[in-house]
C-alpha cells in the first residue's frame, strides 16, 4: 500500500512538471520568436507543448487509476463530483486559482487597453494555461486523495 501511495505521489509531481514543462514552452517560443523570421524554434516549442500536454494527462490519468486501486484496497472511495468546479480546496489550490484570476484580469486590461502588445500578453497567457491547468490537478480528485492519504500517514505517525 505504502509503495502505491508513494507511486501515485510520484506521478502526480510528474504531471505537475509536465504542465509546467508545456506552459513554459508557450513563453519561450514568445521570446525566441524574431518576428516569424526563424520557424524551426517555434515548431520545436509547439511540439514540446503538445508532448508536456500529453505527457500531463498520461501521468494524471496514471495516478487517478492507482488512487482507485488504494481506495479499493482500503475499501474507501473516491468522490464523485466533478472536480473542474471545486475551487480552493487547499492552500496550493487556492494560490493556483488566485494567479488564475489576476492573470485572466490583467489580460483582459492589457488587451483592452493595448498595452504590452508581446511580451507581457504572452507571459500572462503562459501565466493563465499553467495555473488554469494547475487548477485541474490540485482541486482533482486524484490529488485531493493524495492529501487525504497523507493527513492519514502524518496522524499514525506522529
Amino acid at each position: 500500500m505504502n509503495e502505491l501511495c508513494k507511486k501515485h505521489s510520484g506521478l502526480l509531481y510528474l504531471a505537475i512538471a509536465s504542465s509546467a514543462v508545456s506552459s513554459l514552452s508557450l513563453m519561450a517560443a514568445t521570446l525566441v520568436n524574431n518576428e516569424g523570421k526563424n520557424k524551426i524554434p517555434l515548431i520545436i516549442f509547439g511540439v514540446i507543448f503538445w508532448i508536456g500536454l500529453v505527457c500531463e494527462q498520461v501521468f494524471y490519468w496514471r495516478s487517478h487509476k492507482i488512487a482507485k486501486e488504494i481506495a479499493r484496497n482500503s475499501k474507501k472511495s473516491l468522490s464523485e463530483r466533478v472536480s473542474i468546479f471545486n475551487f480552493a480546496t487547499y492552500t496550493e489550490a487556492i494560490i493556483a486559482d488566485v494567479i488564475f484570476v489576476v492573470s485572466l484580469i490583467a489580460l483582459v486590461v492589457c488587451v483592452l487597453i493595448g498595452i504590452g502588445e508581446a511580451i507581457l500578453q504572452y507571459i500572462l497567457i503562459c501565466c493563465i494555461v499553467l495555473t488554469f491547468r494547475m487548477h485541474c490537478i490540485l482541486n482533482g480528485k486524484s490529488y485531493r486523495y493524495k492529501k487525504t492519504v497523507e493527513r492519514k500517514v502524518d496522524r499514525n505517525n506522529g
